[in-house]
């Protein structure tokens, strides 16, 4: 599944937010290397909460300069059933990081 990227939103994210809230915390806003990533992870406290496609890169004006932001896709059933609510801790900084994405090549 990669390249990938685990994202965390940290003071955006909140239990039991709606998958279309979720998406949007997670797609926007990101300092990053434009890459052909594949797929994205919302985590939270090392565990998966969301799970999409990238289809490419949002081309929206709006978003600060500097920053870039991920279009978005929902995966099939099957790939969001084996990754929501699996960990990730191993994969993440031991400290936290300042960095919220971390970049699975």
């Amino acid at each position: 599944m990669r390249p990938a990227l685990l994202i965390r939103p940290r003071e955006k994210y909140r239990y039991g937010m709606a998958e279309p809230e979720m998406c949007e915390i997670t797609r926007r806003e990101w300092r990053m290397k434009q890459r052909a990533y594949k797929f994205v992870f919302c985590v939270h406290d090392g565990i998966i909460r969301g799970v999409w496609s990238v289809d490419g890169w949002d081309l929206d004006p709006n978003i600060t300069p500097g920053r870039r932001g991920l279009a978005l896709a929902p995966t099939d059933e099957a790939m969001s059933a084996n990754y929501l609510g699996g960990s990730v801790v191993h994969l993440l900084p031991l400290k936290g990081g300042q960095n919220p994405i971390t970049v699975l090549l």
